[in-house]
């Protein structure tokens, strides 16, 4: 029987344990991500920037995401969450809290048109500043129209 040199065996078990550690890494795909505390002014933008995160992290798992979100709740927010963190949903519990965080503290389409109503012109601001604004509040003409005809009704119409 031929006796076989060190460098092959060398090699060998070079290919072996590797082929090992492949074996035992594959399940693990340790990420860190660090929230910002939730926005409660400002729900939807701190969502976006939380899935930019996420995507930007390869995280996609829906367990993941909520603890993640979790973890940047302050007390006061959480305390407003009691029921779906002390009982989370079986399935997508990371969209039940995104929807009821926004459902919240978002600001309803009546809300935001109330306020750019109320718009107090360029102040200290660019144009283009005063355009994104407006846009963010609203682009939907329909909802818009309809907060204007009813602020132009006599209150006791209004109702």
């Amino acid at each position: 029987m031929a006796e076989i040199p060190p460098a092959v065996q060398l090699a060998d078990l070079a290919a072996q344990l590797q082929a090992l550690n492949g074996q035992a890494n594959q399940g693990i795909n340790a990420v860190t991500v660090k929230l910002p505390d939730f926005w409660i002014k400002s729900p939807e933008v701190w969502f976006a920037r939380a899935e930019a995160q996420f995507g930007t992290k390869g995280i996609n798992q829906d367990q993941t995401k909520y603890d993640y979100v979790v973890s940047a709740l302050d007390i006061n927010t959480a305390e407003e969450m009691q029921a779906i963190l002390t009982n989370p949903p079986n399935e997508e519990k990371y969209i039940a809290l995104k929807t009821a965080l926004i459902k919240t503290f978002g600001k309803t389409q009546a809300q935001k048109d109330a306020e750019l109503l109320h718009l107090n012109g360029l102040r200290d601001k660019r144009p283009t500043s005063l355009l994104r604004k407006i846009n963010a509040l609203n682009d939907d003409p329909k909802t818009l129209k309809r907060a204007l005809f009813l602020v132009n009704l006599p209150s006791d119409m209004r109702r």
